[in-house]
């Protein structure tokens, strides 16, 4: 679908989609309790929906009516299980140990990018502990489950990767985690943790890593706050062009991507917090420099922000948004560039220099953030911005362009 859009001033107020981070964990957790979990608030996209398949795959009895979901462990599947991860890569790193732990046999799939994201060493990690995995990229099989409860893996590369071999544990009684290297995107290994306490697991901080004790029990409910990496895309739109109120996000927030509210208050834009919702409206924005490290998906909307600043913005840490669902930090270069905006990769650092967003046509390359950020883009732009593949943007957030409709964006199917 290819999409053209007007400038607009967004203004209104909107509700957030759930954080799909803090579902997917949620969901991992309630799969492995007796008793049921009522989860409130789960966003409905394609991620989500790949830990839901899966987790149905593994045996898990889930029942959805509306945002509401009711988990609760199934009997352990005797056979072989295809478990299908979509182009999702939380999904799949989650659901590799998960699987591993609970012994099953899996043959493991994917679509899109998927198989050529990062993944070496939690296959090592996992071999490491027993498992018998055949492949070193999807399609995988997986034929033997772990066998240590003293577990270990490089923090450096994903946060997803200590997110899952935490999340698996609990499955064999607990153990403890070495965590080799610097973590990245801290937050997010917080939000695990975070949610397995929820469920009763004990989760400490030992010398160099974890020690996980327990099993899971089930929390009776849960409420999926709003996720911030999707608020964060109306924010920067109201923040170069407009004034938006948003409901339904925590703040502070284990979210990594709550810091986006930060830099736009370094920027100029006025940000303002009322009991019930976070009030942010245009300023004057000026270049920044800031370190994406611990949140790398902000890096495209925070681009479009920066085109719309005076001076230069430069973003270090970026290097990991290769392996993203596109080559993200290209995209963003080409993005920029489609719209007269000086816009220079250089290796692990994105170096923008502010001016005037102009009327252009961009691809998508089939990766949500960069259709969302192209949307904002149109907000500060002179003229009608056109989008490739726009209905990517299904895989976080299905309901984007009706959102930014309602906000009074100009959207039309070409």
């Amino acid at each position: 679908m290819r999409i053209r859009i007007s400038p607009s001033r967004l203004k209104g107020s909107i509700t957030v989609i759930g954080s799909k981070s803090c579902a997917h964990r949620v969901l991992m957790c309630a799969a492995a309790c007796d008793s049921p979990t009522v989860i409130q608030g789960l966003p409905s996209c394609e991620d989500v929906d790949a830990t839901l398949r899966c987790l149905q795959s593994l045996g898990a009895v889930i029942s959805r009516r509306g945002d509401s979901v009711t988990v609760k462990k199934g009997e352990t599947p005797k056979g072989q299980v295809t478990l299908d991860c979509g182009e999702c890569g939380a999904t799949l790193r989650f659901m590799l140990p998960y699987a591993a732990a609970l012994g099953v046999k899996a043959a493991i799939v994917g679509s899109g990018r998927l198989a050529q994201r990062p993944l070496s060493n939690l296959l090592s990690a996992l071999r490491e502990a027993g498992a018998q995995i055949e492949g070193d990229a999807l399609p995988l099989t997986l034929t033997k489950g772990i066998r240590n409860r003293d577990l270990k893996i490089t923090g450096s590369v994903s946060s997803q990767f200590v997110s899952g071999m935490l999340m698996c544990l609990p499955l064999t009684g607990g153990g403890n985690l070495a965590v080799e290297g610097a973590s990245v995107s801290r937050g997010y290994i917080d939000m695990t943790i975070s949610i397995m306490r929820a469920f009763g697991v004990d989760v400490c901080a030992s010398s160099g890593g974890f020690a996980v004790n327990g099993g899971y029990m089930g929390a009776q409910s849960f409420c999926v706050e709003g996720d911030w990496s999707g608020a964060a895309f109306f924010a920067v739109a109201a923040g170069i062009a407009g004034k938006v109120e948003l409901l339904g996000l925590r703040y502070p927030s284990v979210q990594g991507d709550s810091v986006v509210l930060d830099l736009l208050c370094e920027m100029g834009a006025k940000v303002d917090f009322d009991r019930d919702c976070i009030k942010v409206c245009v300023g004057q924005l000026r270049g920044i420099e800031f370190d994406a490290e611990d949140c790398p998906d902000l890096v495209p909307v925070m681009a479009v922000a920066a085109a719309c600043a005076q001076g230069e913005t430069i973003i270090t840490g970026v290097a990991r948004l290769r392996d993203k669902e596109s080559d993200r930090l290209t995209a963003c270069v080409n993005m920029l560039t489609a719209f007269g905006i000086d816009c220079r990769d250089e290796g692990d650092r994105l170096r923008i220099k502010g001016g005037e967003i102009h009327c252009g046509k961009v691809k998508s390359m089939r990766d949500h953030r960069m259709a969302m950020s192209a949307a904002v883009a149109s907000c500060a732009a002179d003229g009608d911005i056109e989008i490739e593949d726009a209905e990517c943007v299904a895989k976080s957030y299905p309901d984007f362009f009706e959102k930014f409709q309602s906000l009074g964006g100009k959207v039309h199917v070409v």
